[in-house]
């Protein structure tokens, strides 16, 4: 999350639904979480919660670091759990969080509360 622009919801939204758009070919499961999904007035960064078949598609992980570059942000964080990229125009940036499917209703029932929040 970031620590300190807030932007509009607004901006969150259409981040949200460009990320969504994007990645939803590649991943079994999606769904936004964090300020956005709680429809706070301002927010920091776009949650996603991803759930990706690697067994299916062993370069999944990849696509989704190239779906997010793809979208003109710039990856600053990938691992086996989440992908972080930033805006170069300064707007919010995005984390997309990799669970397994069985701990899909778990990570996006979580309230993503975070103490900025």
């Amino acid at each position: 999350m970031s620590k300190g622009e807030r932007f509009p919801l607004e901006r969150g939204e259409a981040l949200a639904v460009l990320a969504l758009r994007a990645l939803a070919p590649l991943v079994t499961q999606i769904a936004v979480a964090g300020s956005v999904r709680r429809k706070r007035p301002d927010i920091g960064d776009v949650d996603v919660v991803a759930v990706l078949d690697t067994d299916a598609n062993p370069w999944a992980h990849a696509q989704v670091e190239a779906a997010v570059a793809g979208m003109g942000l710039v990856l600053t964080k990938s691992g086996e759990q989440i992908v972080s990229a930033r805006d170069p125009q300064g707007g919010p940036g995005l984390d997309i969080y990799i669970t397994p499917l069985d701990r899909w209703w778990i990570v996006v029932g979580m309230s993503w509360k975070h103490v900025a929040d």
